[in-house]
């Protein structure tokens, strides 16, 4: 995400009082966020919806589907660790080719 569309998304969660913000003790330079309490009780909200549509779809297999499924997953979480991201460098432009910035 580019800088543009990380401050306009802040920008709405500000205005929908979703954020605590603070300058950083060790570096003044900085300003720490967190979610407000108002963030935080729309985050859980999300989460459990998120949680109980995941419920009613995996209720609607069969025991050996759900199985394979935990399976398939539990294979592909070993692959993602044995990846040493911080190696992994982007290819190619790094922006937008709308973005004039980007050289």
């Amino acid at each position: 995400m580019d800088e543009g569309l990380v401050s306009r998304i802040l920008g709405w969660f500000r205005a929908l009082g979703y954020l605590a913000e603070a300058r950083d003790p060790h570096d003044r330079r900085r300003t720490l966020i967190k979610l407000a309490p108002r963030g935080l009780i729309d985050y859980r909200h999300l989460e459990d919806r998120a949680a109980g549509t995941a419920e009613f779809m995996l209720a609607l297999l069969s025991r050996a589907d759900r199985n394979r499924m935990i399976s398939a997953m539990a294979e592909i979480e070993n692959i993602l660790a044995r990846v040493r991201w911080d190696d992994i460098r982007p290819r190619g432009p790094t922006c937008p080719s709308s973005d004039r910035e980007c050289g």
